[in-house]
């Protein structure tokens, strides 16, 4: 068989000959420099830019593939993947909340080169599972550096592309060598006031921030480079003999190297200090199944006495997992029988300490409301638990693929975080809650905390209280929450209806 066709029919680069550019490679290499500026001059927290930002690299991405002759539709997982990761970005509209905005980032940052690896079918599995890690190295790192100059070949190499990109090409590299040289000299020369003086007024273009315009070229001239390296990469399958297949089944037999008995010595002592601290605490901890707190304890005191312990220990117990799952010998690509007692007894040990962990945590919200601190662990405890329950499961069904449970709880639940807006729920529970008069302690503060989600509730606490003490509270941290409030997140829906407050407080 022809080593130079792949299982999706497309054809392997020979490494020795020169590459050729196709037109639609210097087209798209051009269009990733502005799509990459505009990226470049967003802010973080931004959210419609950010939605246009991620829509039109999708939208790039899917056009550039099926215009080089991928066929987009044979890897329907990574698709999928994408997809999820388009729908998952439409969520940040939904909330101002930094932390899960900053999540729904950093997933997008890992997943979309892994997406553009697979959609072009440089994986080997069908879905991401046991060769998953090596492959995501090879997407993150491998594609997009390997090929980080062929943006600047194709436009440079490529006829059909024209002078002009030629011309563009020359002037933004000629500008970038004289960037720093520039900057050196202008810091030398400022000693003097005059020049010091000129520059500012030069410099000062009111609408135009010139250095602010230098500082998004600098970062987005990388930025395209690496994005077509990762796109031309994925389409030619330059580096098909690089982390393939056979080298990662390989490199995941090499790390294999730990013997059973040392996997299972070393796990076993974990496993007797969680049987003792069941026996030792059994009355004290545990009666967080029963709703009822230990005698001389408030709820605050009993929730907060272990919970992030607890959480600590389940993150350590996942990371255990994962160093078994990879340094552990296997038989025939299967964990021998010895370590899947241990890893079914350690995840039911860790599935226990997370149960009671999160039981504690509802006693305590029953008390005291919800807030972000209290909302956002539990959530992560959720993600844990579903990924023992899924290692549980595979000790005894070997086709379950944990992965994958992973990939699509993790995206789920920080979707459900985002299109149900947390803070607006966290705002919302705490406020119904009071008005019904079932919240013992309302913090009324912790709505100031809530950006643009508590200024609606506390607008309708002054509003709707019973307590005239309470409503003049709400005044006065509605007003504070107006005057700090910050447009940073720019346009969102919770903006959107603090907006609408603040205007008719205006009238």
């Amino acid at each position: 068989m022809d080593n130079n066709f792949n299982a999706f029919g497309q054809i392997q680069e020979p490494q020795s000959q020169k590459r050729e550019y196709s037109r639609l490679d210097a087209v798209i290499a051009l269009l990733l420099f502005p799509l990459c500026y505009f990226i470049a001059d967003l802010d973080i927290f931004s959210s419609l830019g950010r939605i246009a930002a991620f829509t039109l690299l999708f939208s790039i991405t899917l056009i550039y593939m099926k215009k080089s002759g991928v066929n987009i539709l044979q890897s329907k997982c990574s698709l999928a993947l994408g997809i999820s990761l388009l729908l998952l970005n439409f969520g940040i509209f939904f909330t101002a909340n930094t932390a899960i905005r900053l999540t729904v980032l950093l997933i997008s940052f890992f997943a979309f080169p892994y997406f553009v690896f697979a959609i072009s079918g440089n994986s080997s599995e069908k879905y991401p599972s046991s060769l998953f890690p090596l492959e995501l190295i090879k997407a993150l790192f491998v594609m997009p550096f390997g090929s980080l100059g062929s943006s600047l070949e194709a436009i440079s190499q490529n006829k059909k592309s024209g002078k002009i990109g030629k011309g563009i090409l020359m002037v933004l590299l000629g500008l970038g060598i004289a960037l720093i040289p520039c900057l050196i000299v202008i810091f030398l020369l400022s000693y003097d006031e005059g020049f010091n003086a000129m520059l500012d007024n030069i410099l000062d273009f009111g609408f135009f921030d010139l250095p602010l315009v230098i500082k998004n070229i600098i970062l987005a001239f990388p930025l395209a480079l690496l994005l077509f390296g990762m796109l031309y990469s994925g389409k030619s399958r330059r580096f098909a003999d690089i982390l393939n297949e056979e080298k990662c089944k390989r490199a995941n037999d090499v790390m294999g190297f730990a013997p059973t008995l040392l996997c299972v010595s070393a796990v076993i002592p974990f496993i007797l200090i969680y049987l003792l601290f069941f026996v030792s605490q059994l009355d004290y901890y545990l009666s967080a199944f029963s709703g009822k707190l230990p005698e001389g304890m408030t709820y605050s005191s009993y929730a907060k006495n272990g919970f992030f312990q607890l959480c600590a220990v389940a993150v350590i117990n996942f990371l255990i997992i994962i160093c078994i799952s990879i340094f552990g010998k296997k038989k025939d690509g299967e964990a021998p029988l010895a370590l899947r007692i241990v890893n079914s007894v350690f995840s039911v040990a860790t599935l226990v300490l997370i149960a009671t962990a999160f039981s504690k945590m509802v006693i305590y919200i029953e008390a005291y409301g919800l807030t972000l601190l209290r909302v956002l662990p539990s959530a992560f405890m959720v993600f844990l638990a579903i990924v023992f329950v899924t290692v549980l499961i595979k000790q005894f069904v070997k086709k379950t693929n944990v992965v994958i449970v992973s990939l699509i709880s993790a995206i789920l639940i920080c979707g459900i975080l985002a299109f149900a807006d947390v803070d607006g729920v966290i705002a919302k529970y705490n406020t119904d809650r009071y008005l019904a008069g079932e919240l013992e302690h309302f913090e009324i503060g912790m709505l100031s905390d809530l950006g643009d989600m508590g200024i609606v509730q506390l607008d309708r606490i002054t509003r709707e209280s019973p307590d005239i003490d309470i409503r003049f509270k709400a005044e006065k941290h509605l007003d504070e929450a107006i005057l700090y409030r910050s447009d940073d997140m720019g346009i969102s829906l919770p903006a959107i209806r603090a907006e609408k407050i603040i205007e008719a407080r205006k009238q």
